[in-house]
């Protein structure tokens, strides 16, 4: 099972509520989300405050052991009070102050000195002047969602894979142009809007700001696109990119593509600490890395890293790369790591072992196609987190 300290990349529960005069102090929390600043070693993302009262707010930011958040208090000269909880224990006090213009925060921990419960050392409103956002899906621009990524398996025909994805600002239309790099063909396929429900509620799809249908406060514009790909054989090399008409004023961040996308069978592993055990605890391990050095398992490929932070957090994608088996088994850990080994030996131990399996009885019947895996197991899960918020 996992510790309470666990966390999990940002899951924003709550909607937002309209700004709300303070008495005794200028600034308020609701509105604009908030956004920490620096490396936290907590949640990273957005950060909404549903407004309680005219002084009072709560926030809602991670729910690996169920929601996690805290509540709020607004004091006199632009002060600021947050008791960081998870389930009924708190973790922190901390205090903090806003600058004049209202859309920053520097905090200092009260009940010790890791600033890491502060979630960093400040906060920025997002949008605003100053404030650097994350990136998409939750800050300006247009992108693909990061469970998509260069050098991945797209499921292989009869099957129609899907490229998704989300975009800011009032697009007219999204243009999706494969390329297959081994012929020089290529095709295009436009994209629909708001047709990916994400399984955390509706706040995250569709509009502008506003109310929704059930009368709860929605930030916006989130919009989701997802274009269906025609069917294709396992194997190739693909180019996949897509083009935004209407995301940005300017034409910024309109562009993106993912390269080195094949086709195969696609199979997600999930679940508690057991399906997060990496590869570097198996005993076998090391005959692992060895038939990769000499050449097997080419055909594997993952989404590597620490499967507990998969597919990345904030939406960033940088916990866990696509990457090859040979890539995975090589590349040098990042600073920071723990423990620092190579992604895939912090990939989760039942899902490569599943894959290599796999991969050695197609190649037995000689039928080796690409395979593509992905984890995002986390200790103590509750299948809660995953169901629809309705």
């Amino acid at each position: 099972g996992a510790s309470e300290r666990e966390v999990s990349s940002a899951v924003l529960l709550l909607g937002l509520a309209g700004s709300v005069p303070v008495s005794g102090s200028t600034c308020g929390m609701t509105g604009y989300p908030w956004v920490p600043q620096g490396k936290s070693g907590l949640a990273f993302g957005l950060y909404p405050a549903t407004s309680t009262g005219p002084t009072s707010f709560n926030m809602s930011f991670r729910i690996r052991h169920g929601a996690t958040g805290g509540v709020g208090e607004l004091l006199p000269n632009n002060g600021i009070k947050f008791t960081v909880m998870q389930g009924n224990r708190t973790v922190n006090t901390c205090m903090g102050t806003f600058e004049p213009s209202c859309n920053n925060i520097s905090w200092t921990p009260v009940n010790d000195t890791r600033a890491a419960d502060c979630f960093g050392l400040s906060w920025c409103r997002a949008w605003t002047p100053g404030c650097t956002s994350p990136a998409p899906p939750y800050g300006q621009g247009f992108a693909f969602l990061s469970s998509l990524g260069s050098n991945m398996v797209l499921q292989q025909a009869p099957a129609k894979s899907a490229v998704y994805g989300m975009v800011m600002g009032h697009p007219s239309a999204v243009k999706v142009t494969v390329t297959d790099e081994t012929t020089g063909t290529s095709y295009d396929v436009p994209a629909e809007f708001n047709t990916t429900h994400q399984p955390w509620g509706p706040e995250f799809v569709g509009g502008e700001a506003g109310y929704n249908s059930k009368g709860a406060y929605v930030n916006g514009p989130y919009l989701t696109w997802k274009a269906f790909l025609k069917p294709a054989p396992a194997g190739g090399n693909f180019t996949i990119s897509a083009v935004c008409t209407g995301c940005t004023e300017d034409g910024s961040f309109s562009n993106i593509n993912i390269t080195n996308v094949t086709m195969g069978d696609v199979w997600h592993c999930s679940g508690q600490s057991n399906m997060w055990l990496p590869v570097g605890n198996a005993f076998s391990h090391n005959d692992t890395i060895a038939n990769i050095s000499a050449g097997k398992y080419h055909n594997i490929r993952m989404m590597a890293g620490n499967s507990g932070n998969c597919p990345g957090e904030g939406g960033t994608g940088t916990e866990c790369p696509w990457m090859t088996a040979a890539q995975a088994a090589t590349t040098p850990p990042k600073s920071g790591n723990t423990p620092p080994v190579a992604p895939l030996l912090n990939f989760g131990a039942a899902c490569w072992y599943f894959a290599q399996k796999l991969s050695d009885e197609l190649e037995a019947a000689g039928k080796l196609i690409p395979i593509g895996v992905t984890d995002s197991a986390i200790g103590g899960q509750r299948i809660e987190e995953y169901m629809v918020n309705d």
